[in-house]
């Protein structure tokens, strides 16, 4: 799994502080899965002692400005996500009656996106799905798969 590598394991430490100062402020707890028990989502969201969501977190060494992501010097209004983790995600979190929600972690701030309901249905809207070739792990290599487009305007920012 990337998570072992040098770089996976500091994006899972940045990943993981950064969701507990967002926790503090929101008064939940995001509880992840054991890293040998793999899940398709990262853990649940549980508030009041009840499990309210599934989530899945992703870090970007990027940064937002006046709405727009920064990556290499360019602007972007969206990220990408590969289609098909996102889709099994979606599904999965749903067989429990859960909704699903996509947090970023950028280097400046926090984003979130309720991706579905919890019976699976998508709630950011008609998305653009696209081949492209992107990284393949966050240590590096080339893909070429499906991935969604989702707008930067449908996020919520998370405060920490």
């Amino acid at each position: 799994m990337d998570i072992y590598s040098p770089r996976g394991k500091r994006a899972v430490e940045i990943a993981r502080e950064r969701l507990r100062l967002v926790a503090a402020n929101l008064g939940v707890d995001f509880v992840p899965f054991q890293d040998k028990f793999p899940c398709p989502y990262d853990g649940v969201l549980i508030k009041d002692g009840f499990v309210k969501a599934a989530y899945e977190v992703r870090t970007r060494n990027a940064k937002i400005e006046d709405g727009q992501l920064i990556y290499r010097g360019r602007p972007y209004d969206s990220i990408i996500i590969t289609a098909s983790k996102l889709d099994t995600c979606v599904k999965v979190a749903a067989s429990s009656y859960l909704p699903f929600y996509l947090i970023m972690v950028f280097t400046n701030e926090t984003l979130m996106w309720e991706v579905s309901d919890h019976y699976g249905r998508g709630q950011l809207g008609e998305l653009d799905k696209r081949e492209t070739k992107t990284r393949k792990n966050i240590n590096g290599g080339v893909a070429k798969r499906e991935n969604y487009f989702i707008p930067l305007s449908k996020s919520k920012k998370l405060l920490c």
